[in-house]
């Protein structure tokens, strides 16, 4: 038989239809034309097509019996034009997981779907339905930040009904009321991808319940870990610090380091936004140090969205531009739409504290209209709302300002973000200060809310700047005395925090008061 084969193969190579290609001690045969290949194999009939991939993928595994995960991503090639759908799906999700041990997330999305087709053709046994729901969660963790969210929890709703109809079974596993947990804690997530804080926050509490009772430390741990991120967005900085402590132990000790990386960079944004600058650019540079070390793209790219506000908080623009220029160099690398949106944002937001105004309202378009491709709702919408209302006013748009103020208080206030509820009230102060000079009950009014609202959730930073403002707007009405009052409270504070540039101009502003 082996010498009919060569005959064959000789035959071939004398036609110059293959030609022979060497690795010490395997010889390969390749086609030279893919167009011959394609005609070689659509002469073959279909059940034989079925039984030669089958064969080639037994052959596979007799040979590479101690390489297999090597082999995995051939193997699941092969065995997912065979008859052996269980034997693709197998591969497959060998193939994908080695992927995503590598980071290399695009590849692993490539084979997690193909094992979630492979699944749908086998039979609908609780196993099957068992893995599934676990291929749609491995799916979704990496492709969370690259894919439309709505894609996603689609997905995981499906995934939830599954793993709901196991737990309609007579025998209800333990494994199966944690798997249900996985799936609402990514749920919880693609939530606040989506800005729908508290839907996310909801889902993480059922997470927690489940990781309480059953022990299941990791979902502990990560459901900590997202609340208090997510109270983070919310601009309730103090109350996110103690669950983002309480988490960072736990994820260590697992090693799960995307998570530990997030938590520090977190940590680092409240701590800032509470007046410790140079505090918080140590915990994001320490979450940046981790993700260089293990080499994760996204790990990057995040590390430095922390950075970007943190120096954006810290009152050092230039700095923060540098942060997103990192950002955007991994989100073009790696077509992640989300990076290159909240990037965009970041840039907007320096570009026009720097005094970049006409660049500032570029990066700020282009930020939204990749938002729009993502979906109507995101992660850090609040806060870019209300950033667009202060490039409009720090550009002189300011009729512009006062309504996109207002449409992003009106945004932050029904999702509860008092950030941006913060910095959008300061803004309509301003506007409104500006436009109609003899309003001044209503401008107090809005710095009066502004005031309030971030000292509720302690950004002691943007506080510092709302007190700038009014100081603004009392040297306009020559209000020597409450200008005064309100310098110096800004002035104290970012001295305090370290925010030299920003001390300095509040300082000079003193001095010229008369």
């Amino acid at each position: 038989m082996a010498v009919e084969v060569e005959s064959y193969l000789d035959t071939l190579k004398h036609l110059e239809l293959i030609h022979e290609k060497r690795f010490f001690p395997e010889v390969e045969f390749i086609f030279k034309h893919a167009v011959t290949q394609d005609v070689a194999y659509q002469s073959l009939l279909s059940h034989r097509r079925n039984e030669l991939h089958g064969a080639i993928g037994r052959a596979i595994e007799d040979i590479y019996q101690d390489r297999l995960e090597e082999q995995s991503a051939i193997l699941a090639y092969h065995y997912g034009r065979s008859e052996r759908q269980d034997k693709a799906v197998e591969y497959a999700l060998l193939a994908a997981d080695r992927a995503a041990g590598l980071y290399a997330n695009a590849e692993a999305a490539v084979y997690y779907r193909q094992a979630l087709e492979g699944l749908s053709r086998l039979a609908d046994t609780v196993e099957n339905r068992r893995a599934r729901v676990d291929s749609v969660v491995k799916y979704v963790t990496v492709t969370w930040t690259a894919e439309e969210p709505g894609r996603n929890l689609a997905r995981l709703s499906e995934a939830e009904q599954l793993t709901n109809s196991l737990l309609g079974q007579d025998s209800v596993l333990t494994t199966d009321r944690i798997r249900l947990a996985r799936v609402h804690y990514w749920m919880g997530r693609i939530c606040y991808v989506q800005g729908a804080t508290r839907d996310a926050i909801g889902f993480y509490r059922q997470v927690l319940t489940v990781a309480k009772e059953h022990h299941a430390e990791d979902l502990l741990a990560i459901p900590s870990a997202v609340i208090g991120q997510a109270l983070t967005v919310q601009g309730r900085f103090a109350e996110a610090a103690p669950l983002l402590e309480s988490a960072i132990p736990l994820l260590e000790k697992q090693a799960d380091w995307t998570e530990w990386i997030r938590c520090w960079g977190f940590l680092g944004v409240s701590r800032a936004a509470r007046g410790y600058y140079a505090e918080g650019v140590v915990h994001a540079e320490k979450a940046s140090a981790k993700a260089d070390q293990v080499k994760h793209p996204t790990a990057i790219a995040l590390s430095n969205i922390y950075l970007a506000f943190i120096h954006l908080l810290g009152g050092d623009p230039t700095q923060s531009l540098k942060a997103v220029d990192k950002i955007l160099h991994v989100a073009t690398q790696s077509g992640d739409r989300l990076l290159i949106y909240i990037g965009c944002g970041f840039q907007a937001w320096a570009q026009s504290r720097l005094g970049e105004h006409e660049a500032a309202i570029k990066s700020m378009a282009q930020s939204k209209s990749v938002g729009q491709v993502l979906g109507t709702r995101l992660l850090l919408a609040e806060w870019f709302a209300a950033a667009e209302a202060e490039i409009a006013l720090r550009g002189g748009h300011i009729q512009d300002a006062q309504r996109l103020a207002e449409d992003a208080f009106n945004t932050a206030h029904a999702a509860g973000n008092l950030f941006a509820e913060g910095v959008a009230q300061r803004v309509w102060g301003q506007a409104l200060s500006l436009l109609q000079p003899d309003a001044s009950g209503d401008v107090d009014s809005h710095l009066t809310v502004s005031v309030e609202t971030l000292t509720a959730g302690q950004c002691v930073v943007e506080l510092a700047r709302t007190h700038v403002a009014w100081g603004q707007v009392n040297v306009t009405r020559r209000q020597t005395s409450a200008a005064r009052d309100h310098f110096e409270k800004a002035r104290q504070q970012f001295e305090a925090s370290g925010s030299t540039a920003e001390a300095l101009a509040v300082r000079h502003a003193i001095a010229t008061l008369h």
